[in-house]
C-alpha cells in the first residue's frame, strides 16, 4: 500500500521524468513525429522517447492521441497505481512541467525533493485509471492465453500461470472455495497478470538494444545463451519483490544488479570468471557466485547444439539468475565449495 505521503519516487517513476537536453529532445521528437504521422513503425524505445515527450512539445495532444503510446500508457499507469489496486488509498503523479520549468530541470532535486514534484490524484481520475487497468489486465490474459510455445508471448503466459497457481495454493484460498471469489483474490490475480504485462514489456524494450551476440557468453568453452524468456523469468519472478501480495517461495535481487543491465552484468562476471581460469573443466550447470556479499546462482539447462559457420557447436539457456536464500543450498555452498576473490566485489564459490 502507499503512504500516505510518498518521501521519494521510485526509479522507474524517476525515469519518466523528462531530464534530456530540451533542444536536442525536440529535433529528436519532431523526426519521431514525422514519421508518426507518416505511418512508419517506430521501435519501443522510440515510442517511448516519443510519447514521454508529448506533454512537452505537443501540449494540445495527449499520449491516448497515438496508437503507438498504447504501451508506454499503460507502463506509467501501471507505474503509478501497482501498489494498490482498490482505488482506497491516496494516489500521486507526476506534476506537468512546462518548457521553461524544463530549461532548469534538475533530476537531483526530484530525487531529493519529491513533494515539489508530484501531485494527488482525484477520485474520479483514479476510478477511471484503475478500470483501464481492470480492462488491460482481461485483454492480455486473453493474448497470453492465445500465444503458441516458441513465442516470448508464451514465456509470459507459464509465468502468468504458475504465479496465479502459486496463488492458489496459499492456504486461505487452497482451503475455502469460497475466497476465490472475493474482491482480495481478484485484485492479487489482476496485479500478477499486470505486471506479466509490464515485465514482458521491459524485456522487449531492452533486448532491442542488443545485438544477438550480446546475448551469448563463453565459460569453458560452451557458449550460454540469455534468451528473451529467461530474461522474463528473472524480471518477473526475482525481482519486485513489493508486488508479490502473497509467499512466492522465491528469492528477489537487490540494487546489485539493476534490471536495465542484466546482460551486460552476466557477461562482466562469466568473463571475470573465464579469463581467472579457476572455472576450467567446471560444469556450467550451476554457477555460483557471491558479489557484494551475497551468494548467487546461475542455472543453465542441457547442452544444446547449435550451427556457427557450418559447425556445430555446443551452448547452454540460462535458466535463472537469483540470490540464494534457501538454507540447504547455503549448507551446500558452505561444506563443498571454497570462495575464491576475483574483483570489483565477485567471489567464485570453487568446488573444493
Amino acid at each position: 500500500m502507499f503512504m500516505k505521503t510518498r518521501p521519494k519516487f521510485t526509479e522507474p517513476e524517476i525515469e519518466l521524468f523528462n531530464n534530456a537536453d530540451l533542444d536536442a529532445a525536440k529535433v529528436d521528437f519532431d523526426k519521431l513525429h514525422k514519421r508518426v504521422v507518416a505511418g512508419k513503425q517506430l521501435t519501443e524505445l522510440e515510442k517511448t522517447f516519443f510519447c514521454k515527450y508529448i506533454p512537452t512539445f505537443l501540449p494540445n495532444s495527449k499520449a491516448e492521441d497515438f496508437p503507438e503510446c498504447a504501451d508506454f500508457r499503460f507502463k506509467t499507469t501501471y507505474i503509478w497505481y501497482w501498489q494498490d489496486l482498490t482505488g482506497g488509498i491516496k494516489y500521486f503523479k507526476p506534476v506537468s512541467l512546462t518548457t521553461e520549468d524544463l530549461s532548469s530541470f534538475d533530476l537531483d532535486e526530484v530525487k531529493q525533493n519529491p513533494a515539489k514534484y508530484k501531485r494527488e490524484v482525484g477520485a474520479q481520475e483514479a476510478q477511471a485509471d484503475l478500470a483501464y487497468l481492470e480492462s488491460e489486465a482481461h485483454s492480455w490474459y486473453k493474448k497470453m492465453q492465445a500465444s503458441n510455445p516458441g513465442d516470448s508471448l508464451y514465456c509470459a503466459k507459464v509465468e502468468t500461470d504458475e504465479q496465479i497457481r502459486q496463488l492458489d495454493e496459499q492456504p486461505e484460498f487452497k482451503n475455502d472455495f469460497y475466497m476465490k471469489g472475493t474482491i482480495k483474490y481478484r485484485l492479487i490475480k489482476r496485479g500478477i497478470i499486470l505486471q506479466s504485462k509490464y515485465a514482458y514489456l521491459m524485456m522487449k524494450e531492452e533486448v532491442e538494444k542488443l545485438d544477438k551476440a550480446d546475448l551469448f557468453f563463453t565459460l569453458n568453452g560452451i557458449d550460454i545463451e540469455l534468451t528473451e524468456c529467461t530474461i522474463l523469468h528473472i524480471l518477473f519472478r526475482h525481482y519486485s519483490a513489493l508486488t508479490k501480495k502473497y509467499n512466492t517461495g522465491k528469492s528477489f535481487h537487490n540494487t546489485d544488479f539493476h534490471y536495465r543491465k542484466l546482460p551486460e552484468q552476466l557477461r562482466s562476471m562469466l568473463k571475470k570468471i573465464e579469463d581467472s581460469g579457476l572455472y576450467k573443466n567446471d560444469s556450467v550447470a550451476k554457477i555460483s557466485i557471491n558479489y557484494n556479499g551475497v551468494p548467487y546462482c546461475i542455472r543453465t539447462g542441457d547442452v544444446l547444439q547449435r550451427q556457427v559457420a557450418g559447425q556445430t557447436m555446443p551452448f547452454v539457456r540460462i535458466q535463472t539468475f537469483y540470490p540464494v536464500e534457501d538454507l540447504d543450498e547455503l549448507n551446500t555452498l558452505k561444506t563443498d565449495y571454497k570462495v575464491v576473490s576475483l574483483s570489483g566485489g565477485l567471489e567464485l564459490f570453487s568446488k573444493k
